[in-house]
């Protein structure tokens, strides 16, 4: 740890030093005003400037009961355990209530050391902010890291979330709201508060390395912008002001569209069952421009919670399903699930929802039934269970059948037959397996018999010529479903 210097080379903006405390002051009083007035206030204080600049100001206008400190601890730096020792101390001094997290940065391939690091940053924050009960984290992030950013995402070639950059206010899931008090406010600034406040703060000699872009763009580009643009901040603020609202007007657009594309019916057939989030319409799809259509795509990958993937891997899916007719069976990999395509369906489903196999050994199980509420079946990779249910539910099985003769589970062999309907006739199990649209590689399932009698199917029910109406329903349950 060591105090730091000003760098001249971070800014080259003049300081009227009689308004800086109060630009300072003001951005954060302006954030302050929002909040009820005993709401308490988390800092994500990293020992840095532009942190402990915040820190302190927020201490000026909320006071110290209604400020803690919040420190997150990479292992990145050898001085890493210097720097907490350091944060601990300044909370100390201040009589403000600190705690701090150490988090280890796994590699993940195609995924950037800055980009790790930042996400666990922000969970171990919430964590701690969920254990003190805080409901609002400051950031110490201001008008150059805007800057900044848009800079990067736009050498990415990011899209208009990339370019929206980093919201003053964002609210969480778990109703946790971020903010950035200093977003309007320039490094300069925020240099020339600390000197006048005489601040003490860290020195991370990782901004010096010019391995990594961010670095790059703030020692290199940003100082020539500075000459020949003075105003390209403000600039490129406005940028993500325009990118933001374009984003929400997207937003708006393929929630419309999507509610279009949800399949129609959505009782609680196999693909239900197995889908992640709610299955679509291909032909309603189909119908889309191909703006809209990659637009969509993109949402439902979010939605369903699945790593996001690049833009020629999108297309690529589109153009198969495009190129597919609606009878066509599709299936394409993408992170931990498939995106299958069945009679006009098309939904994402998990690796482990099972697949046809037809040729893996399954061998047959019998159980003399008194009553157990559950029937393990380890070649199946599932389980049986017996569930109580009422008189007037169809799938319900009398006791005396399930007692009257061991129960057997056995493969499927291809001449099954068996009735869905009192009194109807006795159909085979290929037949009601297409009636009932289930996907081929669903139907490889255990057939529950009574004897040699066929009592229940899974994802059929079963057949109530021999069930006889009573109060067991029995369902299958396979694993990591």
């Amino acid at each position: 740890m060591r105090h730091g210097d000003i760098h001249t080379s971070r800014s080259t903006i003049s300081i009227n030093k009689s308004s800086v405390k109060h630009l300072v002051i003001e951005a954060v009083a302006a954030q302050a005003r929002a909040l009820s007035c005993s709401e308490t206030v988390a800092i994500a204080f990293s020992g840095g400037i532009d942190s402990t600049v915040l820190l302190h100001a927020a201490i000026r206008v909320l006071g110290t009961r209604r400020c803690v400190a919040f420190h997150v601890n990479h292992g990145m730096s050898p001085h890493a355990h210097a720097w907490r020792s350091h944060c601990a101390n300044i909370a100390n001094q201040l009589n403000i209530t600190f705690d701090s997290r150490t988090v280890s940065i796994a590699h993940v391939p195609q995924k950037s050391v800055e980009a790790l690091a930042r996400d666990e940053r922000y969970a171990a924050l919430e964590k701690m902010c969920s254990v003190h009960h805080v409901r609002v984290l400051w950031f110490g992030h201001h008008a150059d890291d805007q800057a900044e950013t848009v800079l990067l995402q736009l050498l990415r070639g990011a899209g208009l979330p990339g370019l929206s950059a980093m919201p003053l206010h964002r609210l969480l899931p778990n109703g946790l709201l971020r903010v950035r008090p200093l977003l309007s406010v320039h490094q300069a600034s925020l240099d020339a508060y600390a000197r006048q406040c005489m601040l003490h703060w860290i020195d991370d000699e990782s901004n010096g390395d010019m391995r990594y872009a961010r670095n790059v763009v703030r020692r290199h580009v940003m100082p020539i912008l500075a000459v020949h643009f003075p105003g390209y901040r403000e600039t490129l603020a406005r940028t993500t002001r325009h990118a933001a609202t374009g984003q929400r007007l997207l937003e708006d657009l393929v929630t419309i569209d999507f509610r279009a594309c949800i399949f129609s019916s959505q009782s609680a057939d196999v693909v239900t069952l197995v889908s992640t989030g709610p299955t679509l319409s291909r032909r309603a799809l189909m119908e889309l421009s191909y703006e809209r259509a990659i637009n969509l795509l993109r949402f439902w990958i979010r939605k369903s919670e699945l790593a996001m993937t690049s833009t020629a891997r999108i297309n690529e899916i589109l153009r198969q399903l495009r190129e597919s007719g609606n009878d066509a069976v599709l299936r394409i990999k993408h992170d931990t699930h498939y995106l299958r395509l069945y009679r006009n369906k098309i939904w994402w489903e998990r690796e482990s929802s099972g697949s046809a196999s037809y040729n893996v050994i399954r061998p047959s199980a019998e159980l003399r039934w008194s009553g157990q509420p559950s029937w393990r079946l380890t070649a199946w990779q599932g389980s049986i269970f017996f569930v109580p249910c009422s008189s007037e539910d169809k799938q319900g099985v009398q006791r005396s059948v399930l007692e009257l003769a061991p129960l057997t589970v056995r493969k499927r062999h291809g001449a099954e037959r068996m009735r869905l309907r009192t009194g109807g006739p006795r159909r085979t199990l290929k037949n009601l397996f297409q009636e009932a649209a289930i996907p081929a590689w669903h139907r490889d399932v255990p057939l529950l018999f009574i004897g040699n009698t066929l009592l229940w199917v899974p994802r059929l029910g079963v057949d109530p010529n021999v069930a006889g109406c009573g109060h067991v329903k029995i369902e299958w349950h396979q694993d990591n479903n």
